[in-house]
């Protein structure tokens, strides 16, 4: 009988292989016999280790010549070989180029070297374990390259190495550190799901060309890719970083997919560019996050992320991007960054005044999207120059009063900057909108937009004037709120006071030179004019007698307060 194990790994060895060492009524060959049982059969003791991996070697360059003497591919059947002790295919693999190896179930016990290794086809280590260390530095896999389910307990590293087909590492465990530096290159699609790493992953420069599947992978230790390129899509749903997570200056051309991910050390990904759907949504950073100088040229989701310790967005550029329901925890630092297509906060859940809009320019402000909830989450300052529309108040739902409570934040923000312009801007944009809140009338919404645009020609702005006081409601615009905006533009409108000034001394001018009705003099209600005027201050030197004297009295105190409207209106614009 032969091996008891070549018949189960299809061994097709003719004659059989010599058995080297048995127990009970299992026979095993020098491939397949345990690392303390490769028993020489010359009895010299067990078998050298250079003896061994020279059996190997034979068995691969037997595989060889068969490859050339008929011009196809013959698989080298090495399943379920033990390695007793180190072994390098550098120095081979610098005269033949490795065929399909069939390297399933391998055990390696010592290191194990293909530096430079050309691999001209099929490579299976699927269950392989590696219990030293493994070493595949400028290795080309010009085939399938399979790792599946394969232990690797010591350090291993693909620095330069290259992966011309689909490469798999489904449910991998790496125990040791992993290295893929300087440019290793994966031209194909590659599966990393459900690997894990219990300790450090070194990916700087790494190339990924097309599809790169890292699906519930557990990383136990720092991981670095830095300057790496993900070609294809870059998919992380549900994997966990427990340490530190190091994406610095990488490049996502197709999507970036960390979906319901956890990264529970700091997590870097500044100057990191995106250049397809960025999904972050649900995910959780426990720890200090970075952004800086992040680059989202597409859609990017953050919906209903955890953001536990402070992040940084400083200077990042985005496209449309949805942060609904994000939840930050510590501040949020958007300082120089720039919003070019809009960006949703509605829903966002933070400490007041936590997400800092600071610096912003125009346009950037123009795309932000919240709601009246979000606003004492947020601080805006250094924000010098703002668009004359938000996005707020542009929302399909018009909310008002929303509008009203941002406008008033930002007029306090001003106000501890010292802009009193933006303190004046802010002013009449909050009482605007809670005009707007109490007249409830498109129609005359409408119409008081025209008349405030400043742009429109008089023209438009008087045939707006009219139609404001043609549509309904009336009773709002003849309230304090109405009145006040009516008659200075709410301490704002310098020349709108002066005019309602003129207005009402032209008045006057008039009614004075009209002569006096015969019946005034005789109202029976003369006296009681003239006892309610004796309790009012300052209007004892009115000329005139009963309803007369109170008229103008009446008129006087109307001036006074219009004339003290026009001074504060000249007052705020000339503070500027």
């Amino acid at each position: 009988m032969g091996c008891c194990l070549c018949g189960t790994y299809l061994w097709k060895d003719e004659p059989p292989l010599e058995v080297v060492y048995r127990t009970g009524d299992q026979d095993y060959c020098v491939f397949h016999a345990p690392m303390s049982e490769k028993w020489t059969p010359d009895g010299r003791g067990l078998y050298p280790v250079d003896e061994f991996n020279a059996l190997v070697f034979e068995r691969i360059k037997f595989v060889i010549r068969n490859v050339e003497a008929e011009d196809k591919d013959v698989i080298c059947n090495l399943r379920g070989t033990v390695f007793p002790g180190d072994i390098s295919f550098t120095d081979f693999a610098e005269e033949h180029a490795l065929p399909s190896l069939n390297l399933l179930d391998v055990t390696f016990c010592g290191k194990v070297k293909f530096t430079g290794a050309p691999f001209d086809g099929k490579a299976d280590f699927s269950r392989v374990n590696f219990l030293g260390e493994a070493s595949f530095t400028g290795a080309n896999f010009r085939s399938e390259a399979i790792f599946s389910m394969s232990m690797f307990k010591g350090n291993l590293d693909f620095s330069d190495a290259i992966f011309n087909s689909e490469t798999t590492f489904s449910g991998a465990a790496f125990r040791g550190e992993v290295t893929f530096f300087n440019a290793t290159m994966f031209k194909d699609r590659t599966f990393f799901n459900n690997t894990t790493f219990e300790s450090k992953l070194r990916g700087m420069d790494v190339v990924f060309q097309s599809e790169a599947n890292f699906h519930e992978a557990r990383f136990n230790g720092d991981v670095y890719f830095h300057e790496a390129m993900f070609g294809g899509q870059a998919y992380f749903r549900g994997s966990q970083f427990r340490d530190q997570a190091v994406f610095y200056r990488a490049s996502f051309v197709g999507e970036g997919v960390f979906r319901e991910i956890l990264f529970g050390g700091e997590t870097n990904f500044s100057f990191t560019r995106f250049g397809g759907n960025a999904d972050f949504s649900r995910a959780n950073f426990s720890e200090k996050t970075r952004f800086v100088g992040a680059d989202f040229s597409d859609v990017g989701h953050f919906d209903f992320a955890m953001f536990s310790r402070e992040v940084d967005f400083e200077r990042s550029r985005w496209m449309d991007t949805s942060f609904a329901q994000a939840r930050f925890g510590d501040l949020a630092r958007f300082l120089w960054a720039t919003f070019n297509q809009p960006v949703n906060f509605s829903g966002i859940h933070a400490n007041e005044s936590a997400v800092q809009f600071h610096q912003l320019s125009e346009s950037s402000l123009s795309n932000l999207i919240f709601q009246e909830r979000e606003i004492d989450y947020i601080s805006f300052k250094g924000c010098r120059t703002w668009p004359p529309t938000l996005k707020l108040e542009s929302s399909p739902y018009h909310d008002y009063k929303a509008c009203e409570a941002l406008f008033r934040l930002l007029k306090r923000t001003a106000d501890e900057e010292k802009n009193m312009q933006m303190v004046s801007d802010w002013h009449l944009k909050e009482k605007l909108m809670k005009l707007k809140a109490l007249l409830a009338n498109e129609k005359s919404i409408d119409a008081l937009d025209k008349f405030e645009d400043l742009n429109s020609s008089f023209c438009q702005r008087s045939w707006a004037w009219i139609k404001l006081f043609c549509f309904s409601p009336l009773i709002v615009k003849l309230r304090l709120t109405g009145l006040y905006w009516f008659s200075s533009g709410f301490g704002e409108r310098p020349v709108r006071a002066f005019w309602v000034l003129a207005f009402l001394c032209a008045l006057v001018l008039a009614l004075n030179a009209v002569p006096t009705p015969s019946w005034v003099p005789s109202l029976r209600t003369d006296d009681f004019a003239n006892a309610t005027l004796a309790y009012i201050p300052f209007t004892k030197d009115i000329q005139g007698d009963g309803w007369i004297r109170f008229g103008r009295g009446l008129w006087q105190f109307l001036i006074a307060v219009q004339f003290t409207l026009f001074a504060l209106a000249v007052r705020n614009r000339f503070r500027r």
